[in-house]
């Protein structure tokens, strides 16, 4: 019986997979018995001889590989492995991040203080860029969100068995199988919390400074909002979810271009984010869809 089960989805040759491994290891566990379980995600093996080497050797981790490329496919591979070992928890996180080594202790705390079924917490850019904050979520200790991303998340294993859910396959090449997934288990009724100092960091790669990654970002979180808004709440009620969205999205754009000439740079970086947003999500709604994730 492990308390938690961490499952980590790498790409081919992660090139911060040592980081990851090193914030395990260094990971205060306060007597709690995790367990690794790490999908790569890859027509080959590439990152096993690393897990071996880097990995403490009285961490227990699985390893293996998902050839369908894909995030959803791996996550799913993921779920599908730690049903084989009981816990309590099952916890998912970014290859690319690197977790506080008090992560386990301020969870450990929050679930004293806080009634909850899903715990998600901030992920903070190891470097300084505009970008990156811009993108990155924030929330009061305690406050109940509608969604979770995968790069730090915690949820009780029985809730997976008993939904059977997973993450939704058909979103590979434009992301957001992660929000779907987590805003499908709230609409169930489960809560999802956040937790301010569970803390994991986001190593950067040089193409995530650039302006045009970033407002390809936003315009694919447009796109992917058609498939997540259905999926969710159905028909009727996702329309007008979604153009209730769009209309909020261009009303925000709108307000940041009248503002640029306050503070130029950061009002024109708001203005991108939500222009491209609305864009997206309009296209979206007519069905626009890319041939490859942006």
């Amino acid at each position: 019986m492990y308390d938690y089960i961490f499952l980590v989805c790498a790409r081919e040759k992660s090139i911060f997979f040592d980081r990851f491994l090193k914030s395990i290891n260094n990971l205060k566990l306060n007597k709690k018995k995790i367990k690794l379980v790490i999908v790569e995600n890859s027509k080959k093996k590439t990152l096993y001889n690393k897990i071996r080497q880097k990995l403490k050797k009285d961490i227990s981790f699985i390893y293996e590989i998902e050839k369908k490329i894909g995030i959803p496919y791996a996550r799913n591979k993921a779920i599908r492995i730690s049903k084989r070992f009981n816990t309590k928890y099952i916890c998912f996180f970014d290859d690319d991040c690197e977790i506080n080594k008090n992560w386990l202790i301020e969870i450990e705390k929050f679930k004293k203080k806080f009634k909850t079924d899903i715990i998600t917490g901030p992920q903070i850019p190891k470097v300084k860029n505009l970008f990156l904050l811009l993108l990155m979520r924030k929330a009061k200790d305690g406050e109940k969100l509608q969604w979770a991303a995968t790069n730090n998340v915690i949820l009780k294993q029985e809730i997976i068995k008993k939904e059977k859910i997973k993450f939704y396959e058909k979103l590979a090449n434009l992301g957001g199988s992660d929000q779907l997934f987590f805003m499908i288990l709230n609409e169930r009724g489960y809560k999802i919390k956040w937790c301010k100092d569970a803390k994991v960091y986001e190593n950067i790669i040089l193409k995530k400074k650039k302006l045009v990654w970033f407002i390809k970002r936003n315009f694919r979180y447009g796109i992917s909002s058609k498939i997540i808004y259905l999926c969710t709440y159905g028909y009727l009620k996702g329309f007008r979810k979604l153009f209730l969205k769009f209309f909020y999205e261009l009303f925000l754009s709108a307000i940041y271009f009248l503002s640029m000439p306050f503070k130029l740079k950061l009002y024109f970086l708001k203005f991108s984010m939500y222009i491209s947003r609305s864009i997206g999500t309009f296209l979206g709604i007519f069905g626009f869809k890319t041939s490859k994730y942006i």
